[in-house]
C-alpha cells in the first residue's frame, strides 16, 4: 500500500527513505529486527516512523523504546 514514488518523495525533500515492508496482519521477527537495525544505524538523528494506519510503527517503536532504551 505505499505511494509508488513514496521513497522519490522522501528524498526529494532532504530525508533519508528507509522502506520495512510488513506485511498488514503477519509482522515478523524479522520485520521487527528489521526496524531495530535502521533505529539503531540512525541513533541520535531525527526520525519519522510512520506506516499506512499507524498500527505497527507503533508497536515497533514501542518494542524499540523498551528492547534498546530500557
Amino acid at each position: 500500500g505505499a505511494m509508488p514514488n513514496e521513497g522519490e518523495l522522501v528524498n526529494g525533500l532532504g530525508m533519508e527513505y528507509v522502506h520495512i515492508p510488513v506485511e498488514w496482519d503477519k509482522p515478523t521477527h524479522d520485520d521487527l529486527d528489521a526496524f531495530l537495525k535502521a533505529m539503531d544505524e540512525h541513533k541520535g538523528k531525527s526520525i519519522l516512523v510512520h506506516c499506512q494506519a499507524n498500527y505497527r510503527a507503533s508497536g515497533f517503536v514501542a518494542l524499540y523504546r523498551v528492547l534498546k532504551l530500557g
